[in-house]
């Protein structure tokens, strides 16, 4: 059961160190003036805190102490996933304006078929 339970909140931040080095990520920190160092102390903290959790795992069964830290780790886990999804929705919805002001700018396109060959062609935008 310890191991069980370990992998998976290992693998979990595993996980979420994954979407933090992704380039959406490391853009939205840019492209918002954020403070990329921070970005990078939250990564190495990720590393630090995955390094030490598999011997946490098993002691918290022994150490109340060890075991409330585990429990806030996974707490705050929770919590950053919840982040990098609001980042990532922000990101998609900011793609999704961008890409729709740019079709609303583009010239209309002809739009015709050969059903319709001789008809005068109909415009889109």
């Amino acid at each position: 059961m310890v191991d069980a339970v370990g992998a998976v909140l290992s693998a979990f931040l595993q996980v979420l160190f994954d979407r933090i080095a992704r380039q959406e990520v490391i853009d939205f920190f840019r492209g918002n003036h954020l403070d990329e160092a921070l970005l990078e102390k939250l990564m190495m903290l990720l590393l630090s805190v995955t390094t030490v959790l598999s011997d946490a795992e098993e002691k918290q069964f022994i150490d109340p102490l060890v075991k409330e830290w585990v429990d806030k780790l996974k707490n705050a886990a929770y919590d950053a996933d919840d982040l990098l999804d609001e980042i990532s929705t922000k990101t998609l919805q900011d793609k999704m304006a961008s890409g729709l002001h740019t079709t609303l700018n583009q010239e209309p396109k002809a739009f015709s078929t050969s059903a319709f060959a001789g008809a005068a062609p109909l415009y889109f935008s």
